[in-house]
């Protein structure tokens, strides 16, 4: 039926559509917080709307042309497992796995800014510390001096 055809392959088209957006989102992000300078692209939302609605689209109708009316499973409207493994599992499972390292990766950078400025802490606690120990010491040095002359 051509209408379940079009409904497995629109479905198929968006979920992934949807999961691109979310790795172009996971690199926005680690762009910003992992790299921080560099990050500037030239015409960025040009270039992140090709990417985002138009590589999903290679699936849904490379699995049309593979399969042609078997691509659709008539009971679900939606692609074929045989279809599915390569045209829809493959390209979520790929995308998820890039958002968990991206998301590791993000995590990880955080992590490290937060010890750096933790130890700056600690650090900045010590040379306080010392510092107010020196001016104590050269205060009562000051002081006996002075009661003894």
């Amino acid at each position: 039926n051509l209408i379940q055809l079009q409904i497995a392959f629109l479905l198929n088209y968006f979920w992934l559509c949807q999961l691109n957006w979310m790795v172009l989102e996971a690199v926005t992000l680690y762009k910003a917080v992992v790299q921080v300078f560099n990050t500037y692209i030239r015409a960025a939302k040009l270039k992140y709307c090709i990417i985002g609605w138009g590589l999903p689209l290679i699936f849904p109708i490379l699995g049309f042309v593979w399969g042609g009316k078997q691509f659709v499973n008539p009971e679900t409207c939606f692609v074929r497992k045989s279809f599915g493994l390569v045209t829809f599992y493959a390209p979520m499972a790929f995308g998820i796995m890039v958002n968990w390292i991206l998301f590791f990766f993000i995590i990880r950078a955080v992590f490290k800014a937060t010890m750096a400025r933790a130890e700056q802490t600690e650090m900045t606690k010590v040379k306080m510390r010392v510092v107010s120990t020196t001016h104590l010491m050269v205060s009562f040095t000051l002081y006996h001096l002075r009661r003894c002359l």
